[in-house]
């Protein structure tokens, strides 16, 4: 069997971002609906540069959960391990406020309820890379839980592990130092990690991305890479004990969504 599918497991989840520019959620009246989670926008843009992803999530039996399914079946994701509950679909509400930062708060549901027993058994069988998106994946929970032996169902068949902290502060509030915490053993774990220069530098406690990488290297991944804003994208490789760091300008046409897109350029490939 080919082990061509990158499988991709985490939060899929709708977000309601606020068209009202430049205020906080606490004054912003109108929203847009649209289908959301970092995992499921990789699953998505993986298919459409050529590649072949399939998606490990769990989405209410709700109005909500219907959306999100109909928008990844144009795409032909494989869905095998998309789960249904009777616990609402997760939401995330954002704004962005007049300093260009974004105002996240969530309302946590389905997503959470992932279990070990919602995969087929033959999930793996056909994958070569595990992508690991972890905004709500290292909370508390029956998805944690799963994704702690997909990583060890995983290693144990040799596949790539990918992983994207994807740090959410509205998720961990008063203790982000736990979610320090549990990420460094997924760096002693993946291969490949994606972040971005703020997530860098919160996560190593380095002032510059060279001493980031660096650290991250040490403690195990091969490649890094880590989006930096409109200055584009940098890239970090171990070899033999050493560190480049390179920093690429991002094409204008992906833009909108780089970390998205990057990701899907380099596990299509």
């Amino acid at each position: 069997m080919n082990h061509n599918k990158i499988a991709c497991i985490g939060e899929m989840l709708i977000d309601f971002v606020c068209t009202d520019i430049g205020i906080d959620l606490k004054n912003g009246e109108n929203f847009l609906k649209k289908a959301g989670g970092a995992p499921a926008n990789v699953a998505i843009a993986i298919n459409r540069s050529g590649g072949q992803a399939k998606l490990a999530t769990k989405v209410g039996l709700d109005p909500f959960g219907d959306f999100l399914m109909e928008t990844l079946r144009p795409d032909n994701i494989d869905m095998s391990g998309l789960a249904r509950s009777i616990t609402p679909t997760t939401l995330a509400f954002v704004a962005l406020q007049s300093d260009g930062e974004r105002d996240f708060t969530f309302c946590r549901g389905a997503d959470a309820e992932l279990a070990w027993q919602d995969l087929p058994n033959d999930f793996l069988d056909d994958v070569g890379i595990v992508h690991f998106g972890a905004a709500t994946g290292l909370l508390d929970g029956e998805l944690y839980s799963t994704y702690r032996r997909l990583l060890q169902e995983a290693r144990q068949r040799n596949i790539i592990i990918s992983f994207d902290p994807n740090y959410r502060d509205g998720l961990w509030g008063d203790n982000p130092q736990e979610f320090i915490t549990r990420c460094r053993p997924w760096f002693h774990q993946a291969d490949i990690v994606k972040v971005s220069e703020e997530e860098l530098a919160f996560l190593t406690g380095e002032k510059t991305n060279e001493k980031g990488c660096e650290q991250l290297h040490q403690a195990g991944v091969s490649y890094v890479t880590v989006t930096c804003g409109h200055r584009g994208h940098g890239s970090a490789i171990a070899q033999a004990g050493n560190s480049w760091f390179r920093l690429s300008p991002l094409p204008p046409l992906i833009q909108p969504e780089p970390a998205t897109l990057l990701l899907a350029h380099c596990y299509s490939k």
